[in-house]
């Protein structure tokens, strides 16, 4: 396994849409440590193997939940011969509506994320994509997460 380091790890942080605390929370430590582990003048602090584990754990979460949403849409296309005119995907706007909206528990920041992954993947396959708010009159009846 190649080393990982300070950046690359503050990088997947952020594309998973997790905060610092949202590290902190998940791996019941310190916000103070999960700051020093990016921190590239704290040379003293290792990331531990259970934080990668745990970026592993939810990108891979993330990437099925990509390929989900391409099935959906692939199975459509193969059913009625062409994709939806517009894919609507929820988009939360802040952690109670995710509390009160979402499927799974977590950060609103992460279902984000993966709302922004699934719309760059349907994008990519040529469907136009609308993100949505779960309460907006327009929202679909399923969350995606």
């Amino acid at each position: 396994m190649m080393a990982r380091g300070k950046a690359d790890f503050k990088a997947r942080r952020e594309r998973l849409g997790l905060t610092q605390q949202d590290i902190a929370n998940a791996l019941n430590a310190n916000l103070k440590t999960v700051k020093n582990w990016e921190n590239p003048r704290q040379t003293r602090y290792r990331i531990s193997d259970t934080a990668w584990e745990y970026f592993d754990r939810a990108t891979d979460i993330q990437s099925q939940q990509v390929a989900y949403a391409r099935s959906i849409v692939e199975s459509h296309r193969l059913e009625f011969g062409e994709g939806p005119i517009v894919m609507p995907i929820t988009y939360y706007r802040d952690q109670s509506t995710y509390d009160r909206f979402g499927r799974d528990a977590g950060p609103y920041g992460q279902a984000n994320a993966t709302s922004r992954a699934i719309a760059r993947e349907l994008e990519r396959m040529g469907i136009q994509v609308e993100f949505r708010y779960p309460d907006d009159e327009t929202a679909p009846l399923d969350s995606v997460r």
